[in-house]
């Protein structure tokens, strides 16, 4: 009911106080996806072997540009990040053997940004931002053989959400190339590094997850479409 209240205060207010904004006022909606790398921080590596492991992410955006210079945009994403480690294991006779385990975090998070325009059909641009994340679900594994010295060796592939925080918090800064196909067409190629400021693990022990955040650098390829927003004053009537 609220949002339709909304909706029906803007329509209203667009035809009592319609004015005409500049030509290259536009609200793009946008598509983009690419790989990300997320590495752990504030762990003491002689206790915990943690390494970076790369994900993806896809991100469905709307982006508002009141200038040609600035814009402001939110979304909606997808983004798969974690983490590896080394783990000693065993066979059916005891026999123990290191390999890499791997964690798997998916994550729903709104992003929103602001950025700096400097150019026009090539256009480099800045920006910084923030975002909030939900944990989905969290996976522990590791690809091991199924025997190990002529002995069978168990899978290991759980499901571990118990063991990480269900928010994330974090803030951006992005980097991009533009270049506009046509008026209201876009392609771009991104960077973003996300700085997380929120702990991602469960617990107070300081060596699981006292005080280790995690970073996540974005590479990412996109395409937005823009829709002009140009409102008419309307003719007076007597």
């Amino acid at each position: 009911m609220k949002q339709l209240i909304t909706i029906l205060f803007i329509v209203l207010s667009v035809k009592a106080f319609s004015y005409e904004r500049p030509t290259d006022t536009t609200l793009h909606i946008g598509l983009q996806a690419g790989i990300c790398n997320s590495k752990l921080r504030n762990f003491d590596p002689y206790y915990a072997d943690f390494n970076a492991r790369w994900g993806y992410s896809v991100n469905l955006f709307t982006e508002y540009q009141p200038s040609r210079e600035y814009a402001f945009r939110g979304g909606l994403c997808f983004t798969n990040k974690g983490f590896t480690s080394k783990r000693t294991f065993q066979n059916s006779l005891n026999e123990q053997f290191d390999t890499t385990t791997f964690v798997s975090l998916n994550y729903f998070s709104i992003p929103i940004s602001a950025t700096y325009n400097f150019g026009k059909r090539f256009n480099p641009y800045i920006g910084v931002g923030v975002n909030f994340g939900i944990l989905l679900n969290a996976r522990q594994y590791a690809k091991l053989p199924e025997f190990y010295k002529n002995s069978q060796v168990e899978p290991f592939d759980i499901k571990a959400n118990e063991k990480y925080k269900n928010f994330e918090f974090s803030v951006h800064a992005l980097a991009g190339i533009e270049y506009k196909l046509k008026p209201n067409t876009a392609i771009f190629a991104e960077a973003k590094l996300d700085y997380g400021l929120s702990k991602i693990f469960e617990g107070t022990n300081i060596i699981v997850g006292n005080k280790i955040k995690n970073n996540c650098l974005h590479i990412n390829l996109g395409l937005k479409i823009g829709i002009p927003i140009k409102l008419i004053v309307p003719e007076p009537s007597y």
